[in-house]
C-alpha cells in the first residue's frame, strides 16, 4: 500500500474493496476451481458425483492452484472422472495431461515419449546446470546434511 501512496488509514478499505471487485475471481485458480465445483454439481445431477470429503476438497484447491503451470497431473481416480467427464473436459488447461493413479502404465509412457521429443543438446544442458548428478533420486532429503547414504544402486554419499 505505502508503494502506492495509500495512506495507513485506508489499506483496510482499499483491501476490501479489492476483494469485492471482479479481479480476484479472474485468477486462474478460482477459475478453474469455480469450473472443477461446477463439474462436481453437473456430476451430482446425474447421480454420478464422488464422495466429496476434506480430500476432494484440497484436489480440487491443489488442481486448481498447480494444473495451469503442469505438464502432467497425477490424481486419484475419483477425482480423475470428474475432470474426464464433460463439461469439464472442455475446461482444462489445453496442455496438461491427467492420470489417475491406477495408470502408472500410461503416465510412464507418456515420460518416455516426453523424454524422446527432448530437443538435441538437452540434457547436456540439464547436466551442466544441474550436475553430472542430476538423474539420481534424492532420497536422503531427510537425513542431516553429510549423512553418507547406501541405496540398491550403489550410489554414495549425497
Amino acid at each position: 500500500m505505502s508503494e502506492r501512496s495509500i495512506p495507513p488509514e485506508r489499506a483496510n478499505t482499499e483491501v476490501e474493496r479489492f476483494l469485492r471487485s471482479e479481479s480476484p475471481g479472474r485468477t486462474p485458480f478460482a477459475q478453474l476451481a469455480s469450473d472443477v465445483f461446477a463439474s462436481i454439481g453437473w456430476l451430482a445431477e446425474r447421480s454420478q458425483c464422488p464422495k466429496i470429503d476434506d480430500g476432494m476438497i484440497d484436489d480440487v484447491q491443489a488442481f486448481a492452484a498447480y494444473a495451469p503451470f503442469c505438464d502432467a497431473f497425477t490424481i486419484d481416480r475419483h477425482f480423475a472422472h470428474v475432470l474426464r467427464t464433460p463439461p469439464m473436459t472442455n475446461l482444462l488447461p489445453s496442455d496438461t495431461a491427467i492420470f489417475a493413479a491406477n495408470e502408472l502404465g500410461r503416465l510412464e509412457s507418456w515420460l518416455i515419449a516426453v523424454e524422446s521429443g527432448a530437443p538435441a543438446g538437452h540434457f547436456d544442458l540439464l547436466s551442466t546446470i544441474y550436475g553430472p548428478a542430476w538423474l539420481e533420486p534424492y532420497a536422503g532429503i531427510l537425513d542431516p546434511p553429510g549423512t553418507p547414504r547406501d541405496d540398491a544402486s550403489g550410489g554414495g554419499s549425497r
